[in-house]
C-alpha cells in the first residue's frame, strides 16, 4: 500500500516510536492463511505504522489474507529484508531494531541521504553495474539516493531529469536518451504517445489490488496443456506486464499514483530478486527482459543493498545459462537465440560490454547459421512451422529492442532478411499448413492433447502481428508492409518500444 515520507519515516532509528514498541511486536512465523490473536497483533502494528489502514483490517480482522501479506512485503522492502510476505524473523528483528531508541547517551544515526546531499553515497565501481539512472547518466556516475513517496526534493516524479535506464528506450529529438521529463514534453505534441501512457496510468491502477505470484522456479517448457507445472508459470508470467506497468508509472506517472504503483511495485520486484533461481532453461525464461525493463525503472527507489542484490541476480542469469551445457539441436535451434537474448539483456542491464561483445560474436555466428538464403530460418524446416519462425524471430528482436548494439551490421541484415520472408505469408500471397511435416515429436503430441496451434492447419496471418509490432520499433525498413500489425497490441512493454521507438 502507498507509504507516505512521513510514515517512512518513522521506521528510521531517530524517530524512537514512542507510540509503538519492540515489545508489542508479534512472534515470527505467520503468514498468508493463518488466523488468530497474534495476526491481529501484527495488523495492529501494521496500521500504527502506516501500512494499512483501519479500513482494511476490518475486511478481515485476525486474518492473515492478501491485504495483510501486501502490506507486509511494503514493509519489509522499507526495511531492507528479503521479501516474503510472511512474517520472518529477519522482519521481526529489524523492524524490532528500528523501533528501539537509541540508549542515553548514545548518539544517534544520522537520517538518510535526500536529494539534497548526494555526495554523501559513494558512486557504486563494479564491473557489472546496475546503475540504472545516475546522475550524469555515466556508469561511474553519482548513485542516486532511493526516493520513498514518489517525488523528489523539488516535487518532480522520482528521476525525472534521469535517462530510464541502460537498456534501450530510444532517445528524444536532439538525440539523447529518453527522460520522464523530455517524454512529458514530447506527449504534448505525439497524441499516440500520451494516449499509451494514460493507458499504462489506467492499467497500473487496476494492478494495485492485484496478486502477484513471486515463484521459485519456472516450469513450462516440455509440458502439454493442463499440466498444473505449466499453468502455475503462466499465471506468473502474464503479470509481467501489469508489473511493467506499475513501474512506469511508479518512475514518473502522477504523483499520488506513482507513490502506490512504487509501494507496490519495489517488494514485487525485490520478492523475484530474492526468490526465483535462473534454472539455464531459456524457453522457460523467455519473458524475463521484461523484467529486467520494471527494475531499471524501479532503480531511483531502491537502496544500496537492493541495486547490488539485483547486479548479483542479473550476472546470475548469465552464469546459470553458461553452465548449462546444451545438447543435440539445442545448440543450433530457438534454444540458443532465446539463450543470447537472455543473456544479451541482462549484460546490457548491467552496463557490461565485454559480456555484450561476448554476446555479438556468439549471435552472429548463430544467425548465419540460423537464416537461409531465401530468410527462412532452422526452426521454420525442423518444425515445418511458421509459429517456429516467429519465435525465433521474437528472441532477435527481443535482444535488438533492449540492446541494438548486440548486433553486428551482418546478423542484423540477416535478421531483417528473415523478417521479409513472412511478407508473402502475412500478406496472403502464399499459404502455409503449420506443423504438417514437423520433425518433432512434442509437437505431434500436442496436438494429440487438443492443443489446437499445433494440429495441422493454415496459417493465420494475424499470428505475425505482435511480433512484427516489436520488430517495426527496431527495423523501420518494414514500416511500410506491417503498418496492419499495429491494430493488435499486445502488452504495454511492446506498445512502449513501439511509441517511442517509433518517433526515432
Amino acid at each position: 500500500m502507498p507509504v507516505s515520507s512521513t510514515q517512512r519515516s518513522q521506521l528510521t532509528p531517530s524517530a524512537g516510536m514512542p507510540a509503538l514498541g519492540a515489545e508489542r511486536l508479534p512472534a515470527a512465523g505467520l503468514r498468508h492463511g493463518m488466523k488468530g490473536a497474534e495476526v491481529r497483533q501484527l495488523q495492529a502494528a501494521l496500521v500504527r505504522l502506516g501500512f494499512m489502514t483501519a479500513e482494511q483490517v476490518a475486511t478481515g480482522p485476525g486474518t492473515f489474507g492478501p491485504r495483510t501479506r501486501a502490506a507486509v512485503e511494503t514493509l519489509q522492502a522499507a526495511l531492507g529484508a528479503k521479501v516474503t510476505g510472511s512474517f520472518t524473523a529477519e522482519t521481526r528483528e529489524k523492524l524490532a531494531a528500528k523501533l528501539s531508541p537509541p540508549a542515553v547517551g548514545e548518539p544517534r544515526p544520522r537520517p538518510p541521504s535526500t536529494a539534497a546531499n548526494t555526495g554523501s553515497n559513494p558512486p557504486l565501481r563494479n564491473t557489472d553495474q546496475f546503475v540504472g539512472p545516475t546522475r550524469g547518466g555515466g556508469a561511474t556516475g553519482q548513485v542516486v539516493p532511493p526516493v520513498r513517496n514518489g517525488v523528489d526534493s523539488q516535487g518532480l516524479p522520482a528521476g525525472a531529469e534521469l535517462p530510464l535506464g541502460n537498456m534501450n528506450w530510444g532517445v528524444d529529438p536532439s538525440g539523447k536518451p529518453w527522460t520522464p521529463q523530455t517524454l512529458a514534453a514530447a506527449m504534448q505534441t505525439q497524441a499516440g504517445l500520451a494516449a499509451w501512457y494514460q493507458k499504462a496510468f489506467k492499467n497500473a491502477e487496476q494492478a494495485l489490488g492485484q496478486e502477484f505470484p513471486v515463484l521459485e522456479r519456472f516450469d513450462s517448457e516440455g509440458r502439454l496443456k493442463g499440466d498444473p507445472r505449466k499453468e502455475r508459470t503462466a499465471a506468473a508470467r502474464k503479470t509481467f506486464d501489469p508489473l511493467f506497468a506499475l513501474a512506469l508509472t511508479a518512475r514518473f506517472g502522477p504523483p499520488e499514483l506513482a507513490a502506490k504503483a512504487q509501494a507496490r511495485a519495489l517488494p514485487v520486484l525485490m520478492g523475484w530478486v530474492n526468490t526465483y533461481k535462473p534454472s539455464g532453461n531459456p524457453i522457460n525464461e523467455t519473458d524475463f527482459p521484461k523484467l529486467f525493463r520494471s527494475l531499471e525503472l524501479m532503480r531511483p527507489f531502491m537502496t544500496e543493498a537492493q541495486v547490488k542484490q539485483t547486479r548479483g541476480w542479473l550476472r546470475e542469469f548469465i552464469d546459470v545459462h553458461d553452465r548449462v551445457e546444451l545438447q543435440g539441436l539445442c545448440k543450433v535451434n530457438n534454444w540458443y537465440d532465446w539463450r543470447l537474448a537472455i543473456q544479451g539483456a541482462a549484460a546490457k542491464a548491467l552496463g557490461n560490454d565485454k559480456l555484450l561483445a561476448r554476446v555479438r560474436k556468439d549471435l552472429n555466428a548463430q544467425v548465419a547459421h540460423s537464416v537461409r538464403n531465401d530468410g527462412s530460418s532452422f526452426d521454420f524446416h525442423h518444425r515445418d512451422a511458421l509459429h517456429y519462425h516467429l519465435y525465433t524471430l521474437r528472441a532477435w528482436t527481443t535482444l535488438a529492442s533492449v540492446a541494438p548494439d548486440a548486433f553486428t551490421p551482418k546478423a542484423r541484415a540477416e535478421v531483417l532478411k528473415s523478417i521479409e520472408f513472412l511478407r508473402p505469408y502475412y500478406e496472403g500471397r502464399k499459404t502455409h499448413i503449420e506443423f504438417a511435416n514437423t520433425q518433432v515429436a512434442f509437437d505431434k503430441a500436442r496436438a494429440r492433447n487438443g492443443e489446437e496451434t499445433y494440429v495441422p492447419h493454415p496459417w493465420d496471418p494475424k499470428e505475425a502481428n505482435s511480433l512484427l509490432q516489436q520488430a517495426r520499433a527496431v527495423f523501420p525498413e518494414i514500416r511500410d508492409w506491417t503498418a496492419g500489425a499495429m491494430e493488435r497490441n499486445e502488452g504495454l512493454a511492446g506498445e512502449l518500444m513501439v511509441a517511442q521507438l517509433l518517433l526515432n
